[in-house]
């Protein structure tokens, strides 16, 4: 990155420059600490008496060659050069060569990215192979080779400053992140003010004065512009070049352009944000147990949950502990099979090469560390290195609120069925006492027309025949009331053949479709696991008002037929086989605002005087069809005739909560 020349600096030569400048190159290496992989030259190599494709890109390719007396050291002054603040690296060590002799070998390197901290993560280099007589040798200088693989590997350029000629040298990099032709001459100080943004090169400028009197370096952040106005971030270090006598003559450096990289570090936090707010909405958090180890790592949320502070120190024996003692041994015991508390169980001994590792999934009550008692589920999974369980990591969440909810669902539906079979019982109970004084009334009424009817008079007669309709009437209604009321009533399901059923409610109805002079055609109908009894009221009562609901002189046509789809149960959701039996006909139909309303108890749209009935008819088909898991719906045009579809599940409703499938 280029530099300012300070007020009073000494001059050197421009060839000093150069020269100083030159004689820092050598066999080039790029090491990225964060993810342990290094690249290293041709001529890195060659020094050690390798060809390219024998030395891999790990970092132990280098750690491994270090003279084992000296590799301690070595590594700690590495570690040293990476902490904030420390000084360029240099070292020397030897280095075992591929004849089998160690080479005495001179290593300097710079950091070229750190973290948020600054703490280093990835250094570039240079090695030099130390002779006999102490001097470098000539054949391993190569300022090509590093320049090649830093811009290569980490978009890193280079450039030099003449503190005495105010001349610059760039490498290409230099161009291409300042979006320059690299045909062009490289600019001098004077035209670079233009290339960062005025707050950039204030403090540019001000590092690299500080740089010059202190003898130090600088590492900072700024930002360029490119022309026409496009601007992207960069990242330079600069460090002042010094002739034989130690004044100043020059500065050298690097620059990388970190755009993307602040892009992508921007689109990681807000993520991280994102992932904690959810966490904490949703109480989830996550944990990790290392078994080589035996560490354990809590997120944050999970330590919330256990209401303790983030950070406090914890380990495997005091997680257990919060475990309510009803539930500690069930936890115990699932970390026991991955041998948390000693050899792990047999079913979690090594297993075949592509066989999917061993989980848990434990819901339990959790004493927290200011005393709750709440309802949590931890999931875990193992992770395998070679035929060794080395780590067991997952989620950790705090469900006490769906407990809770699903506690007061479950009383609820408890509730509502003690409630429902009181309302069956006193419909029952109500139906069978009121027929009885019906069954008089008719009778009483029948005695009374027989006996006296000549000693009535017209108005008499009228009376009498009223009070027998009315009566026929409520006892219609009363048994409606009784068939509706036993639906509910939970009867063994078996196997039926809904063809046989739906013949012989056409069969009952033979009278009917004769007097009509009606037509009722029945399809091919599947097999399902139902009510007989139940559906064959179905059918009646479909058939009955298609055969009913029909305008003068028009003489009934009525269309059974069914077809089996997959479709999602009405109740779980779950996709399943269902019969969707269809009854159709040509009769008066009815308004579309109507569909839903037809179907409750005493719903009538017609005069009883045109069409018989209680209107409950539709009200008991509806129950019936969610007995049985199913729905039926309906779709009409006035005039133009109505279509009944009812789907149910081949294979029967799931088994109500109180009651065992049937066999």
């Amino acid at each position: 990155m280029d530099t300012s020349t300070p007020d009073g600096n000494s001059r050197g030569s421009q060839r000093s420059v150069a020269g100083a400048l030159r004689d820092d190159f050598g066999a080039a290496w790029y090491r990225d600490f964060e993810n342990g992989r290094a690249v290293h030259s041709v001529e890195w190599l060659a020094m050690l008496g390798h060809a390219e494709h024998e030395v891999g890109d790990g970092i132990d390719e280098w750690r491994s060659r270090i003279h084992p007396d000296e590799r301690a050291r070595a590594l700690a002054l590495v570690r040293a050069a990476l902490v904030p603040g420390a000084p360029a690296y240099a070292d020397e060590y030897r280095m075992g060569h591929r004849d089998g002799t160690w080479r005495r070998v001179q290593s300097r390197g710079q950091v070229v990215e750190r973290d948020a901290l600054g703490n280093g993560l990835r250094m570039v280099g240079v090695d030099r192979e130390i002779g006999a007589e102490g001097r470098l040798e000539e054949s391993l200088r190569q300022p090509d080779a590093i320049i090649a693989l830093a811009e290569r590997v980490v978009g890193l350029a280079w450039w030099t400053w003449n503190m005495q000629t105010d001349a610059t040298s760039w490498s290409p990099g230099m161009f291409k992140s300042f979006g320059l032709d690299p045909s062009l001459p490289e600019p001098t100080f004077a035209d670079q003010r233009s290339l960062f943004s005025p707050e950039s090169y204030q403090r540019l400028v001000k590092a690299s004065r500080n740089a010059v009197a202190t003898g130090g370096s600088y590492l900072m952040e700024a930002e360029i512009v490119q022309p026409g106005g496009a601007r992207r971030s960069v990242i330079g270090s600069g460090e002042v070049v010094r002739d034989v006598e130690g004044r100043p003559i020059g500065m050298r450096g690097v620059m990388s352009d970190i755009t993307e990289l602040l892009l992508l570090k921007r689109g990681v936090r807000e993520q991280a944000q994102l992932l904690s707010q959810v966490s904490r909405i949703g109480r989830i958090g996550g944990w990790s147990l290392d078994l080589v180890g035996n560490v354990l790592s809590w997120t944050d949320e999970t330590y919330r949950i256990h209401e303790l502070e983030p950070g406090e120190p914890i380990d495997v024996q005091r997680a257990t502990a919060f475990y309510h003692p009803d539930f500690r041994p069930l936890f115990v015991a699932e970390l026991r099979r991955f041998g948390v508390f000693g050899p792990a169980a047999p079913d979690a001994a090594p297993r075949p090469a592509g066989e999917s590792d061993e989980g848990f999934d434990l819901e339990a009550r959790l004493v927290t560390a200011r005393g709750r008692t709440i309802w949590v589920r931890s999931c875990g999974q193992a992770e395998r290195a070679g035929d060794r369980i080395v780590r067991l990591s997952g989620t950790f969440q705090d469900i006490t609120a769906a407990k809770e909810a699903q506690a007061r669902l479950a009383q609820a539906m408890e509730d509502l069925r003690v409630r429902n079979r009181e309302l069956q019982d006193f419909a029952v109970a109500a139906s069978h006492d009121l027929q009885e004084p019906l069954r008089k009334i008719q009778t009483l009424g029948s005695l009374l027309a027989e006996r006296f009817a000549g000693g009535l008079d017209a108005q008499g007669i009228d009376l009498l025949e009223r009070m027998r309709a009315a009566a026929g009437r409520m006892g219609d209604l009363v048994g409606d009331l009784l068939a509706y009321s036993r639906v509910g009533r939970h009867e063994p399901l078996a196997e039926i053949d809904l063809g046989e059923v739906a013949a012989g409610v056409v069969a009952d109805l033979e009278v009917e479709i004769l007097t009509c002079g009606g037509v009722v055609s029945v399809g091919r109908l599947p097999r399902l696991r139902a009510d007989a009894t139940q559906l064959r009221q179905v059918l009646q009562n479909l058939i009955g008002n298609a055969l009913k609901y029909q305008p003068p002189g028009r003489p009934p046509r009525v269309q059974v037929e069914a077809a089996v789809l997959d479709l999602p149960a009405v109740v779980t959701g779950e996709v399943r086989a269902h019969c969707r039996l269809q009854v159709s006909d040509n009769g008066i139909g009815f308004e579309p605002r109507y569909a839903e309303q037809i179907f409750a108890p005493f719903q009538r749209l017609h005069d009883r005087s045109r069409y018989s009935g209680t209107g409950m008819g539709l009200a008991i088909v509806r129950r019936i069809a969610e007995r049985h898991g199913g729905r039926v719906y309906a779709g009409s045009t006035p005039g133009q005739g109505s279509l009944f579809t009812l789907e149910l599940p081949l294979d029967g409703p799931p088994p109500a909560p109180d009651e065992a499938p049937a066999a």
